[in-house]
């Protein structure tokens, strides 16, 4: 599944305070007016190159050349030149594409000051520079002075970082600020359908195109033993459950879903409750015999009783008259009463 593009909007501090930047959200700063992709910037108003581009052009960028600081943009056709290089030491060939540094003109002065040295006339014996005021005061042989303010010369130049502020002192003049924050603000944005981009309007007027397949990831489905995942054109994930045709499978599928029939048997619960009752059965060994044979065997005993007891009755008429074998008879007696006694199987 394609993950959500979140935006955030809030103060570039908060930003920076993030441990970790989602990269699919779109932070909006509300005081520098940036506008980030996770921790990359796609609101960057300034690059910094080696050389200007000879291709790629972008307008409503200030590309600042590195060989030199000076700053450029073009304007759909060619390059054109914000500020002014500078130049380190003045020589006896100028021109106006440079700004010379304090010090430059400091050392060309002096230069041209060592090169009278000797010759008559009133001539210069001192040269001295004040570096908050930007004047250079001349003095000469006689004790009179002359002050020069370096009228137009930048100084100090100096970047804010948070801001995203360039400024530029100028002596005699007022100081060139220039806000990158604030070249490329977001005055505008939509979402394109058709082109499926995220289409914003600057300030400028310039368009902004981010195309939201490069913002999120885009998955596609694929079939494995068991599943085939297939993302359909109105981007729903899709899964078909493949169910084996080897015999004896007891998994099917209909309308409500996968299913396995239940099977008329005893659980292993309702099993070990069956099999409880017999642990006491098996102990008791006279319960192996059937009601049957017990039903038999019981009339046999009754009747060995009975027969005996007819036999004893028969025999106490007699005992009188057998006495004398009485001994004899009795232990005759206990032997058939012994022999027809009911007994358990051992």
């Amino acid at each position: 599944m394609a993950s959500n593009v979140l935006f955030k909007y809030g103060a570039f501090s908060a930003y920076q305070a993030l441990e970790k930047k989602d990269a699919n959200t779109l932070y909006f700063t509300t005081d520098t007016l940036q506008l980030f992709k996770g921790d990359k910037e796609y609101s960057k108003s300034a690059k910094l190159v080696a050389s200007l581009p000879d291709t790629s052009q972008e307008q409503g960028v200030i590309y600042v050349r590195t060989s030199d600081y000076t700053a450029h943009i073009y304007d759909g056709s060619e390059f054109k030149q914000l500020t002014r290089g500078y130049a380190e030491t003045i020589g006896d060939s100028v021109d106006n594409t440079t700004v010379p540094t304090t010090k430059a003109v400091k050392d060309y002065v002096e230069s041209k000051i060592a090169e009278v040295n000797g010759e008559t006339g009133v001539f210069v014996t001192d040269v001295k520079y004040a570096n908050e005021t930007g004047t250079l005061t001349v003095e000469k042989g006689e004790g009179d002075s002359t002050d020069t303010v370096l009228t137009g010369v930048a100084h100090n130049p100096t970047y804010e970082a948070e801001t995203r502020t360039i400024k530029i002192p100028i002596f005699g003049g007022q100081e060139l600020v220039i806000a990158l924050g604030k070249d490329a603000v977001v005055e505008s944005g939509s979402y394109n359908e058709e082109e499926n981009t995220i289409d914003l309007v600057l300030t400028s007027g310039d368009p902004v195109k981010i195309p939201v397949d490069k913002l999120v990831d885009v998955y596609t489905g694929e079939a494995t033993e068991t599943a085939t995942t297939t993302v359909t054109d109105d981007k729903k994930v899709k899964v078909e459950v493949k169910v084996s045709t080897t015999d004896n499978n007891a998994l099917t599928k209909d309308e409500n879903g996968l299913f396995v029939e239940k099977i008329d048997a005893y659980t292993k619960t309702e099993v070990d409750g069956k099999l409880a009752p017999m642990t006491e059965h098996i102990a008791d060994k006279t319960k192996h015999i059937s009601a049957e044979d017990k039903e038999k065997w019981d009339a046999a005993e009754q009747n060995a009783k009975d027969y005996a007891d007819g036999l004893n009755t028969a025999m106490d008429t007699r005992v009188k008259a057998l006495e004398t074998a009485k001994t004899g008879i009795e232990g005759r007696v206990e032997a058939v009463e012994t022999a027809l006694t009911w007994a358990t199987i051992a």
